[in-house]
């Protein structure tokens, strides 16, 4: 089985990069941030180290993914007053984006 592992990733048909980089793209696609995403790589035997230089070289605009998340979920942006900004806020912080990014999906700042 050795044997045939090291055949593989030899023959760069089993890479730990190739892997990381298609489920970053993937997760990213369905409005997950690049915590969660970290999050999930490292549960799936990815080194931290390699979740975050993928994400890195995806090179993708973060606060503009929690944007279109924030625009498929919820009808308008709220306003700070309103609790549900509160709602909104939480949504996006369990979907893995940071507090930049969500700062800016609610108010709808480009950066």
């Amino acid at each position: 089985m050795d044997l045939l592992l090291n055949s593989l990733a030899e023959e760069n048909l089993l890479s730990d990069r190739r892997f990381a980089e298609a489920y970053c793209r993937q997760r990213a696609e369905k409005g997950y941030g690049p915590a969660r995403i970290v999050l999930e790589l490292r549960q799936r035997g990815i080194e931290e180290t390699l979740a975050h230089q993928v994400l890195a070289d995806l090179a993708l605009d973060w606060c503009r993914q929690a944007r279109s998340a924030r625009e498929k979920r919820f009808a308008s942006p709220p306003t700070r007053q309103d609790r549900e900004w509160a709602r909104q806020w939480r949504f996006l912080q369990q979907r893995g984006f940071t507090s930049e990014h969500i700062r800016q999906a609610l108010d709808g700042e480009d950066h």
